[in-house]
């Protein structure tokens, strides 16, 4: 029971982040059994018609289709940077066993089931190709039976589907066969990810292990496969634990990053520029996935920090711009000023901070603590690093720059003297008790400092 209580919590934040979003309802009609089918299509909360998006498409959609948005929104947000912008499509079958037509004993599809095969591609692919601007890269999603059923576009030269991510596989008779023909037929790259459950079914942990051993003995060329062993998934826990995990594997070449060493050892800047350096990666998965030319976070940071190691002050503020127009959160300059800062380049750092703190809305501990650093360590300013740390003080009212104020008071006989009128200033004006508590504990200690040991004396009576 404690899998299933797991298993619909899952669900059920699923189906609330889901609330949020753009889900289209559609149908078709499938000739074969002269009645409609259902599908749906979960489009991300900043869909833009304009863009081009790949698709994700899931066979058993009650089952599979909140799940995957779910994971979708999250793997596709710039932040994370897993998933390229997605669309995702869900099938929905009447009578899912009896559409999918899989005749178990002779391993093949019967009429039903190939006629439902060309639904998919000759009717809720185009109608979906011609609502939406998507690129030729699909992906397919299954699970128990319709994972068999999905395998079965594993065929020709050019598969309908380019990725697929398939869950508690069952071993067919024809499998040798199938992948065999295959192996003389595929002219495009293929990612296929396989899960089993280990404690799914035997016949099911058995059919993953075989599919495995097959794959790697025919060596397929093209056919890139993954098969992923979840040692305490069972047949509908493998659903919450496998998807997140499937989906990352499935997309290793899209969110894998892309490391400073790695660029510098192979030489790539010694020629080229770092912006041409990250916009050429980018250009790899734009190639593969077709959609369009856009960084994630972590190909900003990577620009950001082939920058510092060239120390290019005039680079750092193009990933700037990129940040300002990719993120829109008011925190660019914050983190222009951070990568001047580490390549030494502290006048521009400082006019950089500054602007942050001008222009963001994000305004925080560190956006006053990074300044007081730097005039205190690098531009040895010590009178202007007190100047900002009891603004942030008296704008944030942070026990933090307490403790920063006290450091800073070490270094100089003025420094001292500063610290106290600060902190004289501010226990007349604190609104917090506690706060104001602590600064009068502050003063104590400064006081003693400076040689004031009546001073010292009198504020540590009031902070107790």
């Amino acid at each position: 029971m404690l899998s299933l209580k797991y298993l619909l919590l899952y669900f059920g934040l699923a189906s609330q982040i889901l609330m949020s979003q753009t889900v289209v309802e559609g149908s078709l009609f499938f000739d074969e059994t002269k009645s409609c089918r259902t599908y749906k299509v979960w489009l991300p909360d900043d869909y833009d018609s304009t863009r081009t998006y790949q698709t994700v498409y899931c066979f058993d959609g009650e089952f599979l289709f909140n799940i995957l948005a779910a994971n979708i929104e999250i793997y596709s947000d710039p932040f994370i940077g897993v998933l390229p912008p997605t669309i995702l499509v869900g099938v929905f079958f009447d009578q899912r066993n009896n559409d999918m037509g899989i005749e178990w004993s002779e391993g093949v599809l019967n009429s039903r089931g190939t006629a439902f095969m060309n639904f998919v591609e000759d009717g809720l692919i185009p109608a979906i190709t011609s609502r939406y601007n998507v690129s030729g890269y699909r992906s397919v999603v299954g699970h128990s039976n319709s994972t068999t059923f999905a395998h079965f576009f594993l065929e020709g030269e050019k598969p309908l589907f380019r990725g697929f991510l398939t869950l508690s596989q069952f071993e067919l008779s024809t499998d040798v066969l199938h992948y065999t023909k295959l192996k003389n037929e595929l002219k495009i790259p293929v990612d296929l990810v396989t899960i089993t459950g280990g404690l799914d079914t035997d016949y099911r942990i058995g059919s993953g292990e075989v599919l495995e051993v097959l794959l790697d003995s025919i060596a397929v060329s093209g056919l890139s496969h993954t098969h992923i062993m979840l040692p305490e998934a069972n047949h509908l826990t493998i659903v919450p634990q496998g998807i997140p995990l499937g989906l990352e594997t499935l997309y290793k070449s899209y969110g894998e990053r892309v490391l400073v060493e790695d660029v510098i050892e192979i030489g790539c800047l010694k020629v080229q520029s770092p912006i041409v350096v990250v916009d050429s990666i980018i250009n790899e998965k734009v190639q593969k996935y077709g959609v369009d030319f856009s960084y994630s976070v972590e190909d900003l940071d990577l620009l950001f920090e082939l920058f510092v190691v060239t120390k290019d002050s005039a680079g750092v503020s193009l990933a700037t711009k990129i940040y300002a127009d990719l993120l829109q959160d008011s925190t660019e300059y914050f983190y222009e000023a951070q990568c001047l800062d580490m390549m030494g380049a502290y006048r521009s750092a400082e006019v950089s901070y500054l602007k942050h703190l001008n222009y963001s809305g994000c305004i925080g501990y560190w956006s006053y603590i990074r300044l007081v650093w730097l005039y205190a360590s690098k531009l040895n300013d010590e009178l202007a690093a007190i100047d900002w740390c009891a603004m942030g003080l008296k704008k944030l009212e942070d026990v933090r720059f307490l403790r920063e104020l006290e450091q800073l008071s070490g270094r100089y006989p003025k420094s001292v003297q500063k610290c106290i009128v600060v902190l004289e200033e501010y226990v007349s004006e604190a609104s917090l008790a506690t706060l104001k508590l602590a600064a009068q504990a502050s003063l104590a200690k400064l006081y003693r400092k400076a040689g004031y040991e009546k001073k010292a004396l009198y504020y540590e009576r009031l902070s107790r």
